[in-house]
């Protein structure tokens, strides 16, 4: 079964690396400087045709943290996060938007001593274009164990801020049995065409609910998708004839 993805992303690194100028606030004098990334709020970071406010929580012993946020695979560009402290608990401010690249992105959270050393942690989340369905269709209703059930429909998502056709991407088909089962049972894979339109026949072997929807988490930039998921088509499965 395709893996779903986690409705939050967090990861973090220490290490030794030089005072960095973004987003600095500055504190009580304290001995030695630690630091961590405790959250980031939104993780991960669904950016459709708006832009979202995002909170980065981070304690530190430290008299001065920054919080530098860009792209994991690239230095730049950088946004701005302002910070603002109670106590050893530091608070960074800022926003997502439509422009700002989808994948993953490092949130380097430094401290800085008084004597002048200073120490790193690196927190993780991605940006995640949203989807939505705008069509969903199944038929028959009802088959012969293993017989074949056409599921088509149409899927939408953003880019840039703008809506537009899921092009050359994938749609997965779940199906609920209603056995109690915490998730959902895969199903089978179906390809989008240029217009975000899909349609593929599939064997069936239980009656259920079922659905389609999307979720990705790459490989390529774009293909950081939004989890989002149709209705629930009721197909009755019988027992083959004799």
């Amino acid at each position: 079964m395709i893996a779903r993805i986690a409705t939050g992303v967090l990861a973090g690194v220490a290490a030794a690396a030089l005072p960095l100028a973004s987003g600095a606030a500055v504190a009580a004098t304290k001995a030695e400087p630690t630091v961590i990334v405790q959250s980031i709020e939104k993780s991960p970071l669904t950016v459709g045709t708006h832009s979202i406010p995002v909170t980065v929580t981070v304690e530190s012993n430290a008299p001065t943290v920054t919080l530098l946020v860009h792209p994991g695979n690239s230095a730049t560009p950088t946004k701005d996060f302002t910070g603002t402290h109670d106590g050893d608990i530091w608070t960074f401010r800022g926003t997502f938007g439509p422009a700002d690249q989808v994948g993953p992105w490092w949130f380097e959270a430094t401290a800085t001593a008084d004597g002048g050393a200073t120490k790193k942690y690196i927190g993780v989340s991605s940006v995640y274009r949203v989807t939505r369905f705008v069509s969903f269709h199944v038929q028959p209703r009802v088959v012969r164990k293993g017989g074949q059930v056409l599921f088509s429909g149409r899927v939408r998502a953003t880019s840039r801020g703008q809506w537009g056709p899921l092009a050359n991407s994938t749609v997965n088909i779940q199906v609920d049995k209603g056995d109690g089962a915490d998730e959902p049972t895969y199903v089978a894979t179906l390809p989008t065409d240029a217009n975000g339109r899909f349609s593929g026949r599939v064997a069936v072997d239980v009656s259920g609910r079922y659905s389609a929807y999307v979720s990705a988490s790459g490989p390529g930039p774009e293909d950081f998708l939004a989890y989002s998921q149709t209705h629930e088509v009721f197909v009755k499965v019988r027992k083959k004839k004799h």
